[in-house]
């Protein structure tokens, strides 16, 4: 018994990693901006950009969705980290390459990366919830019987989550395809999810990744732009250790505390150059865009994609984990390319104040609005988006 519940653990890691390499390959993406950014600036650049044009090179939701659909209610928050763990690791892969190698050959590194990435998601089995939504019942119970699963419970939770969200089994006529959108299973989790993603683009990271040398320079750090975003990457892997570790911690606690991380650090970069000047500038702001970075990375940047793969009635999880991600992307770009504009024309810290404001705003929708997902079923999770009414008559 224990070596087979050790067998389908085995499994179940082996199509964790293969799925969270395509974001290793990610974190290696959105960080080359920072890397190639630097190099351009360098003196022996032949290639030389301004601000305007760099805006133009800083700018997945399916990983989480298939993670929660493999995972046991118990096992989501630890292996849904892993995914969390691999961008980071990317990014810091990507900071070493730059260290030793010009961007012209890292861009061949990620083509090859990529082929690999395309060719290892051919191993895996195809998610039993989406077998199941599609009458593939045979095919969904083998692959829960290589996962583990119990076929009559896994069945059980497709089933009762596609009820209580108001799913329809068999073929839909487009009105009743369309009126799923308009359920408030499918539209509450959107608006949630939407603010999540805004005020995390807002709180400034994804600014501070795409254009830590610009930013670290703004604020009178003096200190090698490759040394000090590879620190930041260290940072995010160390969040997103420390995240796993914290898999039995409700969410919401988790959300609060990294918002309340967050805005300590961001309090600490504004203040401490107008209280002590130059004196201490530089390892007290590099120590706080440290910890900036590691408070974030176990909860207001993973917990949004997190809850994309949980949130939504299975049916529309992936046309809507989709939307909310090109929203996500859309709202990303808009403030990397306005970003050297804003801080032109208003100054940095005016800019890095209004990021302090939505730490603190996503710190209050941890308090009030975030839904608690840790440890409980698709189905549960489903159901607390029901009117209070229709659960007391379904019970």
């Amino acid at each position: 018994m224990k070596k087979t519940k050790l067998i389908h653990q085995l499994k179940l890691t082996t199509s964790m990693f293969l799925i969270a390499y395509v974001d290793i390959f990610i974190g290696c993406v959105v960080i080359f901006s920072a890397v190639i950014l630097g190099q351009l600036n360098e003196p022996t650049s032949s290639l030389k950009v301004n601000k305007e044009e760099a805006s133009w090179i800083g700018a997945t939701p399916c990983t989480y969705v298939y993670a929660a659909e493999i995972c046991r209610a118990e096992q989501r928050q630890l292996f849904t980290s892993i995914i969390n763990l691999s961008v980071g690791v990317g990014m810091t892969f990507q900071c070493v390459l730059a260290m030793f190698f010009h961007w012209h050959t890292i861009s061949v590194i990620m083509l090859a990366m990529s082929g690999v990435g395309c060719a290892s998601l051919f191993l895996l089995q195809e998610s039993p919830v989406w077998l199941r939504a599609r009458g593939r019942v045979l095919q969904a119970e083998t692959v829960e019987r290589w996962y583990g699963l119990e076929p009559p419970a896994a069945a059980a939770t497709v089933e009762s989550v596609d009820r209580s969200r108001g799913d329809v089994d068999g073929p839909m006529s487009a009105a009743s395809y369309w009126s799923v959108y308009a359920h408030r299973t499918v539209w509450k989790p959107t608006l949630i999810l939407l603010t999540l993603f805004a005020c995390m683009i807002l709180s400034g990271l994804h600014v501070l990744i795409t254009y830590s040398v610009y930013v670290l320079h703004g604020f009178n750090v003096q200190w090698d732009s490759i040394r000090v975003t590879a620190l930041l990457c260290v940072a995010r892997v160390l969040g997103s250790l420390f995240y796993s570790a914290l898999h039995g911690v409700k969410r919401r606690t988790l959300f609060v505390v990294s918002s309340a991380g967050m805005t300590v650090s961001m309090v600490v970069i504004l203040l401490v150059p107008k209280i002590y000047g130059s004196t201490l500038t530089n390892s007290v702001l590099v120590a706080a865009f440290f910890a900036y970075v590691f408070s974030s990375m176990f909860g207001v940047l993973p917990l949004p994609w997190i809850l994309c793969g949980e949130l939504f009635p299975r049916t529309v999880a992936g046309t809507m984990s989709s939307f909310v991600h090109i929203c996500n992307c859309i709202m990303m770009f808009t403030i990397i390319k306005i970003y050297p504009i804003l801080e032109l024309n208003f100054g940095i810290y005016v800019i890095w104040s209004m990021f302090t404001i939505f730490c603190i705003i996503s710190m209050l929708l941890g308090i009030f609005i975030l839904p608690e997902t840790q440890g409980k079923s698709l189905d549960e999770i489903g159901m607390t988006f029901e009117k209070r009414k229709k659960i007391a008559n379904n019970n």
